[in-house]
């Protein structure tokens, strides 16, 4: 084995730079496995030496006088006897073995698991939802995806703060951002939502992670418009053709806890309805408890930011309350059917109505009210809009909802 690792050098030094970083990876699993080669395989034993030593009489000396018979009857009781090697001397040698041996074949495991991950984000929304479902039966495989995924990141993150050129730095912070909206999209819905808060945060993150991580509020892969009819199939306990008019397939946007689709009823209401992903609540189950952990560690040690040491536990269930309640489409509706009553008078706002009867913990419908994205500046000037009118109005409707 080594050997063959000796004569892939010449090859390795005239590899591309992207070949030559999986390259010192394989080259790494190959030393790790000469390792444990050299210390799990037995080695083998030394040449006897042509002429042995005198040591004394030799064998023909004390057996002489002694008959054929005699020397037939000594020679089967010695091989008889059993073998005089301590066990703790055996014991011993398997356990420096295993001792040895082990840590290599982690190692390579490791690599294993971390150079598997390297691929593009999952573009498919149905396997990704089935993804998202096994990992809420599978904990362990949960755990071992996030541990991966965190040491791919790690890797790029650390690499672009060796870098000293600005440009080339700039180059691989974004490199590193788009890996971590991968990992945090195959992780599930709940680090997705940690992805949102954090692109909110410039003040925590550089600005090309927000760059990258603001793709997770509206562009994480939508499942089909099959599988989100079957869902409202069975929240509304109709079929779909009984239920609308029209019902656009294709999604208007897809975020980590559902996603918005375009339908029209049969009395030509149209209306947007959101549509939650299967098996959320039990994956907020599975990954509120594992946080759960986490912030009584930072409580434990005292780690924290001012203001937020030793608190954490007590943030973290108020933060919990919010989580599970965002998932009970009811509670949005209840609070959209308030905004609407409230500001349906003023002329400079408009609001969409909830629709209650297309209406469930799952399934949430609103009349369709068309809109631009307030941070795309580009749309809101192509459209003529003041924006300095437009902050001010956000403002007042903001004092005017909880004042």
């Amino acid at each position: 084995r080594a050997q063959v690792l000796a004569s892939q050098l010449p090859i390795f030094a005239m590899a591309s730079p992207m070949r030559k970083s999986r390259a010192w990876l394989a080259l790494l699993v190959g030393c790790c496995t000469v390792h444990s080669g050299l210390f799990v395989l037995p080695a083998a034993a030394p040449p006897r030496p042509a002429t042995r030593p005198a040591q004394g009489p030799t064998y023909a000396a004390l057996t002489a006088g002694t008959s054929p018979e005699a020397l037939a009857m000594r020679k089967s009781r010695i091989a008889g006897r059993p073998n005089k090697t301590p066990a703790t001397a055996r014991g011993v040698g398997r356990t420096l073995k295993i001792m040895l041996g082990v840590p290599s074949l982690l190692a390579v495991f490791s690599f294993l698991m971390v150079l598997r991950g390297y691929k593009t984000m999952e573009t498919n929304g149905d396997a990704m939802q089935e993804k998202w479902s096994s990992f809420a039966r599978k904990p362990g495989q949960r755990m071992l995806s996030l541990m991966a995924g965190a040491v791919r990141v790690g890797l790029i993150a650390l690499r672009a703060k060796l870098i000293r050129d600005p440009e080339k730095k700039s180059a691989m912070h974004t490199k590193a951002g788009k890996r971590a909206v991968t990992e945090l999209v195959r992780l599930g819905p709940t680090y997705v939502k940690l992805g949102q808060i954090l692109s909110c945060r410039e003040d925590l993150v550089p600005k090309e992670y927000i760059n990258e991580l603001k793709r997770l509020q509206d562009e994480v892969p939508a499942f089909s418009g099959e599988r989100a009819k079957k869902i409202i199939e069975t929240e509304l306990g109709k079929p779909a053709s009984e239920l609308f008019a029209e019902f656009d397939d294709k999604p208007l946007a897809a975020a980590s806890l559902g996603q918005v689709h375009r339908a029209k009823t049969k009395d030509g209401v149209e209306m947007a309805i959101k549509i939650q992903r299967d098996n959320l609540k039990e994956m907020y189950d599975l990954d509120l408890a594992q946080f759960d952990k986490i912030a009584v560690t930072l409580d434990k040690f005292k780690i924290g930011v001012e203001g937020a040491s030793g608190v954490w536990v007590d943030m973290f269930e108020d933060a919990k309350v919010i989580l599970y309640r965002e998932i009970d489409y009811r509670a949005e509706a209840e609070n959209t059917q308030r905004w609407y009553d409230n500001f349906k008078d003023l002329k400079w706002t408009t609001s969409p109505k909830v629709i209650n009867e297309f209406t469930t913990s799952k399934v949430l419908a609103l009349t369709f009210v068309k809109g631009t994205k307030i941070s795309d500046l580009k749309a809101l000037e192509a459209q003529n809009f003041d924006r300095t009118l437009l902050a001010k109005n956000l403002a007042r409707a903001y004092l005017l909802a909880f004042c």
